[in-house]
């Protein structure tokens, strides 16, 4: 043993390692090794070992292990080692059954309940030595620790875990283990939570208070003992080898038998030593076993006998593999056929797994692998039909031909029906009765051709039942209605997708969770797809399988999950776009129209997929009550539009009319349009790969194939699709028009919109009166709120920053006032956010319900809700807040006052004069172009004669372009203190002189003002006035943020902003951020958020580009400021998208019990852990529920805010 350690690993000396010897060394000490000790390091994943051998005690350590641990982590880890040098070494008195547990588990040919005892023996050794390491260390604290190391792999000094909170999670896990009476997971090591349990119980023990002085004390160790063996399982060991087939009835021999036969017939040939091998072992124990070697009655006696090995367990199938095997080598030759055979039959018994597990000896024998062999297409052996089903598929299917007045059929499809492979004359005659009894007779008269086709008419005095279709609806009211439904008809049309990709045009095959091909039901059991496709046909339940047949036989199994599969999809698509697209497609057209291929189904049968009540795992097919099939209008279309041809809406209702009746009718229809068909619908076949044979296609044709796909085939790309459907439902019961459509009338077409006009009702007095809004609005918003009072329908328009949302927070105001409901949807989270934020800070946020998600949202409006209707009292405004409304109100009535008086007044210099009979508010409303109710009326210009209006107009004309010169508020025309200048006209010489004087100091105060730009460096003229208000506004925005400047960051900032050397334009650029921080106070309550925005606007004021990343990062801030909350300090937190899929995957599973059950949830759990363990080891051992989930995603929020934060520093 020294030898091969010294080959394969480093000898670590006392020099290399002293610490790790020391603690060695005493622990050796302390329990009583005189033996010399050694430890090697090896390359690997982090493990340790001791080899079993007197002297010396050989240790050896792998990977990394010893850096990853402290002293006491350190001392447990050898402790544990040295527990198994003392617990299993030479002194062991068990040590033979110890040395033959390790060889069965290194072996693997053991009978699986002696690999079960060994894997058992050897968790429950791991246990013990588990004990002697926690007596090593210091405390269950560190042991704890030590498991912690190995199963995250980080090292002991950086773990911040609490281990308190790991032992209660994986206490919780063993107690809910021993309830629901299940066993631990392992092989040849416990699982890491039963380790911590078992540590924990020890260290509740008597004996360990004895020996340490520490726990309580309260359990003696027969006890713990007992907890631990109910959990690990001690199954009494079946040593010998048990005789074959021993004592089992005879109906057991015979399955055994049947599938002997099927495994040697399983490569074409009966071979005589094959045979051989069967009368050998059969001979004695079936009678009449000659009549089974029928390779055919041999299927039919498995699938009727094959429930009994099923339930006899492992032992009684691991015989019947023996037999198998005996007769698979009989021959000397081993074909992949013959091995297909053996894992079918395994499947069908339920015991796959166990017979792949027995097969690498036997093929290892020929030379065989098994990988190979299972990389080859499945084999499976489908189960007997039930014969009550057998009877319903084929009444309903009878009917069928009834309902049509006749039809045609191949023997074939009939005997698969039934479930039978091969004719004889007793088939024939139930067949022939069945249909008798049903009014059909055969033409001609079934035979023994199974291909043979065979019309089904009515016999003589039998009357052809009429159609049932559904019942027209009942049209809206009118003709008005009526139009109105042919027009929403139409639209809703226009939404069937013609996409190439879309199954409902194109599907080659099908794909996991979107479509599962019907035949494959054939596999499960014989005529299954042909009876289930009979029962939807016919409107009726089709049941699949129930649980018991989905646990024992693997086909079952592995079809129930596909269909699972397919109806998640289709509930998480129909949650998404409200549209049900679930159908059964049958049967498939394919061809080539216009050059471009498609093959898709004709006819869509809607249909559920209904699971067992209570959890079971029984599946069933069933339509849904009061549908039809309807025909598959998107590949219709298509079909129609590559040909050249039409296709009228009353051509599409009569394809779905017919398409009710059957494919037979529907096809015969587009026949005599000239769209006819090659192939027959005599039996049901697989859809088939056939891409590189239709890629060969050049010619135009149109191929049936008799295939049915359940699956997911979309007739709209619209989510709107539910919306029309439920406004043609709305119509179909008599609802009037106007009160479905409302406002939404001026969207449909103009004789429409004014047959369905809106019956006059006079206006409220709230309507009546003008809006007040609550925001500020110009008088353009103020005419779109009165617009919006009366307009059916409204839209708004204009660039970023003219006060769209603005109105909006008005509108919805002004709605509320008045006692109206107001919903208000946008495209982006952000613009919701951004009017809740508004109307929150006029006070209105007690009044909003904001929904962006539909299912994380709900529990908090429903909160509000209950809120509101538990406090019923009045909401009142307090004093102090009145008072200050109050002040605004009188400061806007003195402005407006000042302004009347202004706009009252009459031009300067025509007082009185009755030629100038307008107020300068009048001219100053008519040259705006604004809408007025009385138009102005300009008397002196309607005197003008003809002659003088062309040269006034030249004049003007001449002087509009200097308007910047002569308008109100020009610098020379109105000097600070000078009241308006009065007109030119009546000026002489002197008045002149003494203006062109004062013109030139203007113009010299000008010079002086642009020299003066220069000196600081500002731009000369316009820009740099623009300069000069920026600063004005920016210093007004200090002003405003005055709360936020108390913080030392805060005042820093500005001085920074308005010390000599900083330049204008930084002023200017940095006008967005003051405005930015005024809106955002609230996210800045405390000293740490101020600081922080404090040093980013003195960031902000060194460089150029960061006004467009501060109005990003404020939006950020907004969106996110709930999580923000909880996160003050800046925090690192990263989704990478495998930790991204695990939560999703741990989210989907949610709090339920089955998640248990499920390997994913389990890979994503570790997968969550793990991140947490890195990024956020506090949480690592929290429950693994939605809590966690959220505080999960808040952190990664806020984390990206923090970082955002970071980068723009």
């Amino acid at each position: 043993m020294r030898r091969t350690l010294m080959a394969r690993s480093l000898l670590l000396s006392e020099g290399m390692a002293p610490n790790l010897y020391r603690v060695a060394r005493e622990l050796a000490t302390r329990f009583g090794i005189d033996a010399p000790v050694e430890i090697y390091q090896a390359a690997g994943s982090e493990n340790a070992a001791m080899h079993s051998v007197p002297s010396p005690v050989l240790m050896e350590v792998q990977g990394r292990m010893l850096s990853l641990l402290d002293d006491d982590t350190l001392a447990g880890l050898l402790g544990h080692e040295l527990g198994h040098y003392l617990a299993h070494g030479e002194d062991n008195p068990h040590r033979g059954p110890t040395l033959a547990a390790m060889t069965i588990l290194h072996g693997s040919n053991a009978p699986d309940s002696l690999m079960a005892a060994a894997q058992r023996l050897s968790m429950a050794q791991e246990l013990t030595a588990d004990r002697i390491g926690l007596l090593a260390c210091s405390g269950l604290d560190a042991a704890l620790r030590l498991e912690m190391v190995v199963v995250t792999g980080l090292a002991a000094e950086t773990l911040t875990w609490d281990t308190e909170a790991y032992l209660v999670q994986s206490r919780d896990l063993m107690e809910a283990t021993l309830a629901e009476g299940e066993t631990a997971e392992g092989s040849t090591h416990p699982e890491h939570s039963l380790r911590t349990w078992a540590l924990w119980l020890f260290s509740e023990t008597d004996i360990y208070r004895q020996l340490t002085g520490h726990g309580s004390g309260t359990r003696t160790l027969t006890e713990v003992d007992a907890l631990l063996l109910r959990v690990l399982g001690h199954p009494q060991l079946e040593i010998g080898i048990p005789t074959m087939l021993e004592d089992p009835p005879v109906e057991v021999h015979e399955c055994a038998l049947a599938a002997c036969v099927l495994v040697a017939t399983a490569d074409g040939e009966f071979h005589d030593l094959e045979m051989q091998a069967i009368e050998r072992v059969f001979a004695p124990l079936v009678p009449h076993w000659r009549d089974s070697l029928d390779p055919e009655r041999a299927l039919a006696e498995f699938q009727r006998l094959a429930p009994l090995i099923t339930a006899s367990g492992p032992r009684l199938q691991r015989s019947l593999f023996s037999v198998l095997a005996h007769v698979l080598a009989a021959d000397g030759e081993c074909s992949p056929d013959e091995v297909a055979a053996v894992v079918a039959i395994g499947g069908a018994l339920g015991c796959r797994k166990l017979f792949i597990e027995l097969l690498p000896a036997v093929l290892a024998h020929f030379g065989l692998d098994i990988h190979d062999v299972l990389a080859r297409p499945e084999r499976s052996i489908p189960m007997p039909p039930r014969g009550a089903d057998v009877d319903e598929a084929l009444m309903v299917y009878f009917q069928g031909i009834v309902r049509r007045g006749g039809g045609q059929v191949s023997l074939r499809r009939l005997l698969r029906m039934i479930g039978a492979y091969r004719s004889s004359p007793e088939l024939i005659e139930r067949l022939a009765t069945t249909a008798e009894r049903h009014g059909l007779g055969f033409e001609p008269a079934l035979s023994d051709d199974l291909d043979a086709i065979h019309r089904l008419e009515l016999l003589h005095g039998m009357a052809v039942p009429a159609v049932e279709l559904p019942e027209a609806p009942i049209q809206g009211s009118g003709p008005d209605g009526e139009r109105l439904r042919r027009a929403l008809v139409r639209l809703r049309d226009k939404l069937i997708s013609g996409d190439g990709r879309s199954p409902s045009i194109r599907l080659h095959i099908c794909r996991p969770g979107r479509s599962v091909d019907l035949y494959e039901l054939e596999g499960v059991s014989t005529g299954l797809a042909e009876r289930t496709l009979a029962l939807l046909r016919g409107g009726k339940r089709a049941r699949l399988f129930d649980g018991e047949e989905i646990g024992a036989h693997d086909p079952a199994r592995r079809a129930a999950q596909a269909l699972v599969q397919l109806e998640r999809e289709r509930s998480t698509r129909y949650e998404e776009t409200g549209a049900d697209d679930l159908y059964l497609g049958y049967p498939f057209v394919t061809g080539l129209a216009g050059g471009y291929l498609f093959r898709a189904p004709l006819i869509l049968h809607p249909v559920r997929i209904e699971r067992g009540a209570r959890g079971a795992a029984a599946i069933s097919l069933v339509p849904p009550p009061d549908t039809v099939p309807i025909a598959n209008q998107s590949a219709l279309r298509l079909i129609f539009h590559r040909k050249g041809y039409s296709y009228p809406d009353e051509l599409a209702e009569k394809a779905d009319e017919l398409a009710a009746v059957g494919p037979e009718a529907l096809l015969g229809e587009l026949a005599l349009i000239g769209l006819g068909t090659v192939g027959s619908l005599d039996r049901l076949l697989p859809l088939a790969d056939r891409r590189d044979e239709l890629a060969e296609w050049r010619d135009d044709r149109l191929e049936i194939e008799e295939c049915a796909v359940l699956g997911l085939f979309p007739q709209s790309s619209s989510d709107l699709l539910q919306d029309y459907d439920d406004l043609l439902s709305a119509l179909d019961k008599g609802v009037r028009p106007i009160e479905l459509f409302a406002s939404a009338r001026e969207v449909l077409p103009a004789d429409l919109r004014q047959a369905l006009a809106p019956d006059t009702v006079a206006p409220t007095e709230a309507e009546a009166s003008p809006p007040v809004p609550v925001l500020y609005a110009d008088p353009v918003q103020r005419g779109v709120l009165a617009a919006a009072r009366t307009a059916p329908a409204l839209v708004v328009d204009g660039p970023p920053g003219t006060g769209k949302s603005q109105v909006i927070v008005n509108l919805v105001a002004d709605a509320l006032a008045r006692g109206e409901k107001v919903a208000v949807v946008c495209e982006k989270r952000a613009a919701l956010d951004v009017v809740a934020h508004r109307l929150d800070g006029v006070g209105l946020r007690h009044l909003l319900a904001v929904v962006h998600d539909v299912q994380e949202d709900r529990r908090t409006l429903y909160g509000q809700v209950a809120a509101r209707l538990e406090n019923a009292e009045s909401r009142n405004d307090d004093g102090f807040r009145r008072g200050l409304v109050a002040g605004e109100v009188d400061a806007v009535m003195a402005r407006l006052q000042q302004r009347a008086a202004l706009t009252g007044a009459m031009p300067p210099g025509h007082q009185g004069d009755a030629g100038y009979p307008m107020a300068l508010g009048q001219l100053h409303t008519y040259a705006s172009g604004l809408e007025v109710t009385e138009p102005c009326q300009m008397d002196t210009l309607a005197e003008l004669p003809p002659s003088r209006l062309d040269p006034l107009a030249i004049q003007i004309s001449a002087l509009f372009p200097h308007t910047d010169l002569w308008r109100k508020g020009a610098p020379w025309r109105d000097p600070a203190g000078a009241t308006v200048r009065a007109s030119f006209a009546a000026y002489d010489s002197v008045n002149e002189r003494e203006f062109l004087t004062n013109l030139i100091s203007a113009h010299d105060a000008g010079t002086v003002l642009e020299q003066a730009l220069a000196v600081a460096a500002l731009p000369p003229e316009v820009a740099g006035h623009t300069l000069l208000e920026a600063a004005t506004k920016g210093l007004s925005a200090v002003l405003d943020s005055r709360q936020w400047r108390d913080a030392d960051a805060g005042r820093e900032a500005f001085v920074t902003l308005l010390t000599k050397d900083t330049k204008p334009e930084t002023v200017e650029r940095t006008q967005p951020a003051w405005h930015a921080l005024i809106d955002s106070q609230t996210q800045r309550q405390d000293a740490n958020r101020m600081r922080w925005f404090g040093e980013l606007i003195a960031a902000l004021a060194m460089q150029a580009e960061g006004e467009d990343q501060l109005m990003e990062l404020s939006q950020r801030w907004r969106d996110n400021e709930v999580a923000l909350e909880s996160f003050a300090e800046p925090v690192k937190f990263f989704i990478d998208p495998v930790f991204a899929q695990a939560l999703a995957e741990v989210r989907t599973r949610g709090d339920s019990v089955a998640r248990f059950l499920s390997p994913a949830w389990w890979r994503a759990r570790k997968t969550v852990r793990d991140s947490l363990a890195t990024q956020w080891p506090e949480m690592a051992a929290a429950p693994m529920g939605h809590v966690l989930l959220a505080r999960i995603e808040g952190r990664a929020a806020a984390a990206q805010c923090w970082r955002m934060l970071a980068d723009t520093m």
